[in-house]
């Protein structure tokens, strides 16, 4: 039982530091660009070595996705069992605070973005989906949801339904976010985003049975980073030789290995 517990902590150890590798190669050259080739001379492994715990490149994507999910579900669930915070509080700090994990990672994010809106991707967006947002975030927020029914934040009685209604609109959001993001003509301004959150957030609040105008779910000025130039600017922008180029091109079979 102890070798068991032993084996499988290095198995996790090695596969993390895969991760953490490919991570740092996705940021400085782009997914699509990242060979396999690479991360084995940056690891110094052999190629069985990475075929023994990622099946493929794309495999390999899906891993860094689950991993980043599992980050940011762990921290809702510290927020959910917060008992200081009623659930309109919870669900509110949620969001902001989803919203600045991800534009603290704004580079890494966008590169991964390329990949995974790639048409051969559809199937591994599905899954994540599945695996991420209905098998996992839907029962914490029904939880969240039923919390607000009893503390008087909104009056949802069908809770799990619309936990999962909530949980399609948030994907679509998201994924007509990302796609403006990817596309190089799209012209945002930041009335289109004042707009945008504003539709959502009184979306929501209708489906959740919350009083007009009760929730604030994003903040416009760090939503603003990910697309108006003049925002990003204020960021620490990378050296030269940390920007990424984002030429669309095709994962192969010869890339993968």
């Amino acid at each position: 039982m102890m070798a068991r517990s032993v084996d499988e902590q290095e198995h996790t150890a090695k596969r993390n530091k895969i991760l953490a590798a490919a991570q740092k190669l996705i940021y400085t050259k782009g997914f699509e660009r990242m060979t396999v080739q690479d991360l084995i001379d940056q690891l110094g492994i052999s190629k069985g070595a990475f075929f023994h715990y990622f099946a493929s490149k794309r495999d390999l994507l899906e891993a860094l996705i689950d991993q980043m999910t599992l980050e940011i579900l762990t921290h809702l669930n510290a927020i959910l069992e917060d008992p200081g915070l009623n659930a309109a509080q919870k669900l509110e700090k949620y969001f902001r605070s989803a919203l600045h994990w991800k534009a603290e990672r704004r580079d890494l994010m966008i590169a991964i973005m390329h990949a995974w809106y790639l048409d051969e991707n559809a199937i591994v967006r599905q899954k994540a989906f599945d695996k991420g947002m209905l098998e996992q975030f839907v029962p914490i927020l029904t939880r969240l949801i039923e919390q607000g029914n009893r503390d008087g934040s909104w009056n949802a009685p069908h809770a799990g339904a619309v936990a999962l209604m909530s949980v399609y609109l948030l994907q679509s959001w998201g994924d007509t976010l990302s796609r403006k993001l990817l596309n190089s003509s799209s012209t945002i301004t930041r009335a289109w985003l004042e707009e945008t959150v504003q539709a959502y957030t009184e979306s929501m609040e209708r489906l959740l049975g919350a009083p007009a105008g009760s929730l604030t779910l994003f903040d416009v000025d760090e939503l603003a980073v990910w697309f108006l130039p003049a925002a990003h600017e204020q960021m620490d922008a990378p050296s030269a030789s940390e920007k990424v180029s984002f030429a669309p091109t095709q994962i192969t079979e010869r890339e993968n290995r």
